[in-house]
């Protein structure tokens, strides 16, 4: 059965049926109150509805889904990655994981995901690049290479800065290449887990 992911710029996307959008669709126009939004069609990213998608917007939490995928592509699930001092001392920091403690790097994603800690997304970058800028570039590099053509990463969780941006389209990509990743779909369908 074919499937269409539905993405909201502003907030979050989700997976629905074929035959929902063919319901969604004749009850007209979708009411989405996003000021940019995109639906597209999962296996072929065919866009099927969108409202401004090159709208350049800040996109928020939803630059974790960048940085668990690359974190998910090249480290080991049972890698230890420690908390270092800066991370931990990032602002909304929700697992409360203390300065030098170390989860597995599955665990600090997991976290990360479930409960958008900003300081995890901070602790995988430093361990996977040595600091945020090193880590921004490899996420900008990602970005193009999965077609994105107006995404500027300068963090990875997400925390305001001018050079952070994305647009609907670009983070439908993103948010597509994730969902072919196997443990990304199965973080992102987990309602809680014991980090």
């Amino acid at each position: 059965m074919k499937r269409i992911m539905f993405f909201l710029f502003a907030v979050f996307f989700f997976v629905v049926s074929a035959r929902g959008a063919a319901f969604a669709a004749a009850e007209g126009e979708p009411q989405v109150s996003a000021s940019a939004a995109i639906l597209i069609e999962e296996t072929t990213g065919r866009v099927v509805w969108a409202k401004k998608p090159e709208a350049r917007r800040f996109p928020a939490s939803m630059t974790k889904m960048m940085t668990a995928v690359l974190a998910l592509e090249n480290m080991r699930q049972d890698s230890p990655v420690a908390m270092s001092e800066t991370a931990a001392g990032t602002e909304s920091s929700n697992i409360g994981i203390a300065p030098l403690e170390q989860l597995t790097m599955i665990n600090m994603v997991t976290g990360m995901m479930l409960v958008s800690d900003n300081a995890a997304a901070v602790a995988l970058a430093e361990h996977m690049d040595g600091s945020v800028a090193a880590f921004a570039r490899r996420m900008n590099e990602k970005a193009k290479e999965i077609g994105c053509t107006d995404t500027n990463f300068a963090n990875p969780n997400g925390l305001p800065d001018i050079h952070h941006y994305s647009t609907a389209a670009d983070m439908a990509k993103i948010a597509r290449y994730c969902m072919q990743n196997p443990v990304f779909r199965d973080i992102v369908s987990t309602e809680s887990a014991p980090v």
